[in-house]
């Protein structure tokens, strides 16, 4: 968590702002005694941070287009459209763009899209 909000050039107060905490919870992610939840990894991403690289240890694989896995992208879209349908209207494509980045990043690892993390996302789109 460190190194990424290093990378994007944050103090850990602007990102605590960013991700709607305090300064001290940031200082405990970066510390490792407590993980980021879905609402806080969800705002920051919106300002490019890197989630892949903050769950994972390695960069997205997002960022070589060659490398994207389609199958899991048409999951993640699949998800993304189902909660359109179900809330009756689209996204406007911004906030849908962001969401997709989102839910593909934080699948990379697992290969899948978890569903809890899904609905955090949602619950913070509406």
């Amino acid at each position: 968590m460190k190194e990424e909000r290093a990378r994007l050039k944050l103090t850990q107060p602007a990102v605590a702002e960013a991700g709607g905490v305090s300064k001290t919870t940031v200082v405990g992610y970066e510390a490792g005694t407590h993980p980021p939840d879905a609402v806080f990894l969800s705002r920051l991403v919106a300002r490019d941070l890197d989630l892949s690289y903050v769950v994972t240890g390695e960069r997205a694989a997002v960022r070589a287009g060659s490398s994207l896995d389609w199958e899991l992208f048409e999951d993640v879209l699949e998800v993304v459209e189902t909660f359109e349908e179900r809330r009756g209207r689209k996204l406007p494509v911004k906030n849908k763009t962001r969401i997709l980045r989102i839910l593909y990043c934080s699948s990379i690892a697992g290969g899948r899209v978890d569903a809890g993390f899904a609905a955090a996302v949602f619950a913070e789109a509406a």
